[in-house]
């Protein structure tokens, strides 16, 4: 290259770079482009499960999560003696985007200390906006079992864990933020192993949050610190909103949609913040969860890993005499029609081509075939709907009315069985 086109190559690409970084100072200054948890450092990345909540996150002064990174008050590792203690595993559902008191495992807790007064009952949420079956089960398998549980109960949303268990982990964390990558296509699940290293000294969080091996550190580090730099653009992240704004494609077309990440939560500069346009950011997550009411377009691979993660929960608890128990969470769309209708409307389809029961039949039947207790809020939540709202304006999450609803039903299930369900069995000969 001659010494003329060179220096016209520079001049050129420096005055991109000026041009660039002159809109990027622009968007900043006079047009930010926020994510949703910007700024406080709700998440954190984890070697082995893409990312986790961090300890100690406080919002508004109010405390988000507590020493061991569970939205739960601080409490000992063993349970008090004579104290009852069970787990309630999930994703934002469970976590909850009500206040602390209102969540499903808060309200499930005081509802069965009403009922069992002269018990001592514990409900740990255990709880993680954006995991996937994969992930809780690891999460299960690695930190929650030492937290010596009773009874678990796994809140399964079928609204979009049907959808995240097609990748297993797609998802990590920079900056606090949740953040797409590569997803992983590992259908052959084994859960991390749980660290051996004795829980009852000073660091015992240490040993239960493990820190990445030195020969990982520094890839990691780079790879992490690339995407957040990446991805704390502001003019990428107008960019990436104003293409997803522009043509009103139909996304059920796709025969396995990717889920545009975490329920209420923006992995990407392309999801439409609530505050800004709340019908927009409702319709980004809804509409590509149709999929999962076409026969013809449900995923064949998001079944087969879903039966794969929760078997694996099942066996996990089994072999350690914990009955596992499964809240299915009814997608608003199943409960509510005048918010079905409005999203049939905007993506252009009929009803006529949807089962709004098809993931419940086929929960239900992998359930069956795991032998694995279910409560089944559904039919209640449609009656309940006649009179009132359960689920947040324009959110996809349950309200207050919603979590108490939810935690009445599970908790007239206990009640039946006086706090100890029955143990589930092996898997039927007839499971897929």
């Amino acid at each position: 290259m001659s010494r003329r086109r060179l220096l016209i190559f520079c001049s050129v690409g420096f005055s991109l770079f000026l041009g660039i970084a002159s809109l990027e100072m622009g968007f900043r200054f006079w047009w930010p482009q926020r994510l949703l948890f910007e700024g406080i450092g709700l998440f954190q990345p984890d070697r082995d499960l893409g990312f986790r909540l961090a300890p100690l996150v406080a919002r508004s002064g109010e405390p988000m999560t507590n020493s061991l990174g569970l939205r739960e008050r601080e409490f000992s590792l063993h349970p008090p003696e004579g104290t009852t203690r069970i787990l309630a595993l999930g994703d934002s559902f469970t976590f909850g985007v009500t206040k602390f008191q209102q969540t499903w495992p808060k309200l499930l807790e005081s509802k069965l200390l009403r009922h069992f007064p002269d018990r001592r009952i514990e409900v740990i949420n255990g709880g993680f906006p954006g995991f996937s079956t994969y992930q809780e089960a690891g999460m299960l398998a690695r930190t929650l079992l030492r937290l010596e549980p009773e009874i678990v109960i796994l809140g399964f949303f079928v609204g979009n864990d049907f959808l995240e268990n097609i990748r297993g982990i797609s998802h990590t964390a920079n900056n606090g933020e949740i953040l797409s990558f590569k997803a992983v296509e590992d259908t052959h699940f084994e859960p991390p192993n749980p660290r051996e290293a004795p829980l009852d000294t000073v660091h015992w969080r240490e040993t239960i949050w493990p820190k990445p091996s030195a020969a990982s550190v520094g890839t990691t580090d780079f790879l992490h610190g690339f995407t957040g730099w990446f991805y704390r653009l502001h003019l990428l992240r107008f960019i990436r909103r104003r293409l997803l704004a522009t043509g009103n494609r139909p996304l059920i077309a796709r025969v396995s949609p990717p889920t545009p990440g975490p329920a209420g939560v923006s992995p990407t500069p392309s999801a439409p913040r609530k505050k800004d346009n709340p019908r927009k950011f409702y319709l980004y997550y809804q509409i590509p969860r149709l999929a999962i009411y076409d026969r013809k377009k449900f995923p064949k691979r998001a079944i087969s890993n879903t039966n794969t993660y929760l078997q694996r929960i099942a066996e996990l608890l089994r072999k350690r005499g914990i009955p596992f128990v499964v809240l299915i969470i009814p997608d608003e769309l199943q409960v509510h029609e005048d918010r079905l209708q409005f999203v049939l409307q905007r993506a252009q389809l009929s009803r006529e081509t949807l089962d709004m029961d098809l993931p419940r039949k086929i929960l239900k039947e992998t359930l069956r075939c795991l032998q694995v207790d279910s409560v089944d809020p559904l039919p209640a939540f449609r009656r309940a709907a006649r009179k009132k709202r359960l689920y947040k304006p324009w959110d996809t999450h349950w309200n207050e009315a919603g979590n108490g609803l939810g935690a009445q039903l599970v908790s007239r299930y206990l009640g039946t069985w006086n706090l100890k369900p029955p143990l589930h069995g092996k898997p039927l000969a007839d499971c897929p």
